[in-house]
């Protein structure tokens, strides 16, 4: 487990809230290095959200949630 799951979890809960509001993960999920961190090795996803005639981007620190969502859903993801 990521040492900040808790403080991060809100930005993952925030995308799920989206995703059952209606808005649809408009693939690829980028993710790339958290230019402002303490931890070693942190990345950022990415996610471009559009619904209807909108677009928005979200972005959500690493944890174990977000990396396990990612997988299940078998997103396609581009390394930045």
């Amino acid at each position: 487990m990521f040492a900040n799951d808790v403080d991060q979890s809100d930005r993952y809960q925030q995308l799920l809230r989206y995703l059952e509001a209606g808005w649809q993960i408009d693939p690829p999920v980028f993710v790339r290095p958290t230019w402002y961190t303490r931890a070693e090795q942190a990345e950022t996803y990415h996610f471009v959200l559009k619904a209807d005639d909108k677009c928005m981007l979200l972005s959500v620190p690493q944890s174990s949630a977000v990396e396990r969502f990612v997988r299940d859903q078998r997103l396609r993801v581009n390394r930045l």
